[in-house]
């Protein structure tokens, strides 16, 4: 009997140790569980430091590939050339009959021919100037300066017999233009646009 009695009492504290061992696993667990999502919050924290500054980057790459302002405004006032032009065109074939009765010199086929190819002319130019290809600055340089020979030989010329009232506010818009393009293509940061290669 005192065997029992003692074998009984072994097994008594043996099941509370197994038991306490047991009531003390769950906090192991949940010290484990803390130390993980420590290493998540972590490696999340790690991830967001690395991946902002890829996200810098990109911004600043779609931001370097718009045009500045004064670009942007080059590119209108080349547009509304072009377009002027267009109409050009439109309206000697509009009125081809007309010019050709009235005798207009040099003819609607010159009037027709120049529309067309100023204003094929302009609208590659502003695709140049707005994507900022390589070669851009030259070719607004040559283009324009064409393009002002161009006007005023047609207007003291082949217009000599139509009035010239407004010959005076053409030229001082002419020489703001020109005055506008030089400064635009001068500013450092317009260089920059126009000097990157395409795609970068």
């Amino acid at each position: 009997m005192h065997r029992l009695g003692c074998l009984s009492e072994d097994n008594i504290l043996s099941g509370k140790r197994t038991q306490s061992k047991v009531r003390r696993h769950p906090k192991a667990q949940g010290k484990t569980q803390e130390g993980k999502g420590s290493q998540k919050e972590s490696q999340g924290r790690t991830g967001k430091k690395i991946e902002a500054p890829k996200l810098d980057m990109l911004d600043r790459s779609q931001s370097s590939r718009q045009p500045p302002v004064t670009v942007t405004l080059l590119a209108i006032l080349v547009l509304i050339i072009a377009a002027t032009n267009l109409i050009r065109l439109w309206a000697a074939i509009q009125y081809w009959e007309t010019l050709v009765s009235i005798g207009v010199s040099p003819g609607p086929l010159y009037i027709a021919l120049t529309g067309l190819t100023w204003s094929l002319v302009g609208f590659y130019l502003v695709w140049m100037v707005w994507t900022g290809r390589p070669g851009s600055r030259i070719a607004i340089i040559v283009i324009s300066s064409l393009y002002m020979v161009y006007y005023w030989l047609d207007r003291l010329v082949f217009q000599r017999h139509f009035p010239q009232q407004n010959a005076p506010f053409i030229a001082g818009v002419s020489i703001l233009v020109v005055f506008y393009m030089i400064i635009t293509l001068l500013l450092p940061s317009n260089q920059e646009f126009f000097s990157r290669k395409h795609g970068r």
